[in-house]
């Protein structure tokens, strides 16, 4: 392989990365939003445009969300239901 040979097939591999790069931003999260509604919690994901995901958690899974998290930074929560009287 000659030098202009490989400086060729360098550019072109640099140029699909940069399109593999623009298109996977296409579909990255931009901001999420958290709110509840009768004991339902909803995350929302914001995308590039109108691009939205939602999805809507029970209790449960909203503990294990945030013991997912908390581990995911090397922490550990302690989670303790509020009792109403």
């Amino acid at each position: 392989m000659t030098k202009d040979e490989f400086e060729s097939l360098h550019q072109d591999l640099l140029w699909r990365e940069g399109i593999e790069n623009q298109t996977s931003n296409v579909y990255r999260g931009r901001s999420i939003t958290c709110g509840t509604a009768f004991g339902i919690v909803e995350l929302a994901i914001r995308g590039n445009g109108e691009r939205r995901l939602w999805v809507l958690l029970d209790d449960e899974e909203v503990k294990v969300l945030i013991h997912q998290l908390a581990a995911g930074i090397g922490c550990q929560v302690n989670i303790n239901k509020n009792i109403k009287v």
